[in-house]
């Protein structure tokens, strides 16, 4: 379609994390990223890229996350990506809880960021798990002035106790606040994947946060 047209989908169902890729068989996609409007039940970030694939990301409007991604960076620690952050990232998605994993990719960058609003006042506790290295900073507000690092991986690990760095210490939050979160992984090959939960007041644990905890940053 032209750029600026408007496309109707049949699709009514969607999942609130759900991604679909389809590939342009009969248009030309233009050279530089171009927004295409599409009648779904949900917020849509749309892309389109000079080879015709075209990525459509949706998220339900009652929360989720936005993920940025930098592709082409090597190694495997954190502070390898650092320097791409405030960058544009070449790829940006949406998850509906605080996890995300892709196989297809090597060698990138991850940052999801939102903030994070607590159920009831209390003690929290936070748990990262990752492949490879990761880092989840929390802020005391819900600006990114005030961001530190709550917990961290060095290595790769799918249980979150293996290190005593992936769990936080008891944080305090207040019911209906909202707070700051970024979860910064680097993946160098292979599998791939960052997972947070946390610790309730009343002992109950979220494996991972949930949505209904989670609002976006736009």
């Amino acid at each position: 379609e032209a750029e600026g047209t408007a496309v109707t989908s049949a699709l009514t169902s969607l999942l609130a994390d759900a991604r679909i890729d389809m590939l342009a068989s009969t248009a030309t996609a233009p050279a530089t990223p171009a927004v295409f409007a599409v009648n779904l039940p949900s917020a849509v970030v749309a892309d389109a890229s000079a080879n015709g694939a075209i990525r459509f990301s949706t998220v339900a409007l009652a929360g989720g996350a936005y993920v940025e991604r930098w592709t082409g960076v090597s190694g495997t620690a954190v502070a390898d990506m650092l320097s791409k952050l405030g960058t544009t990232p070449n790829d940006t998605f949406w998850v509906s809880r605080l996890e995300t994993t892709d196989t297809t990719v090597g060698n990138y960058g991850l940052r999801i960021r939102g903030t994070i609003v607590a159920p009831v006042t209390g003690d929290y506790q936070f748990a990262i798990a990752s492949d490879d290295h990761s880092s989840l900073r929390l802020s005391t507000d819900d600006t990114a002035a005030n961001l530190r690092e709550s917990a961290f991986l060095q290595g790769v690990s799918s249980s979150y106790t293996s290190n005593a760095s992936q769990t936080s210490a008891k944080i305090r939050l207040e019911a209906g606040r909202a707070y700051y979160y970024e979860v910064l992984l680097k993946e160098a090959s292979g599998q791939d994947f960052v997972k947070v939960r946390w610790t309730l007041p009343g002992g109950q644990v979220q494996d991972p946060i949930p949505m209904s905890a989670l609002q976006p940053f736009v």
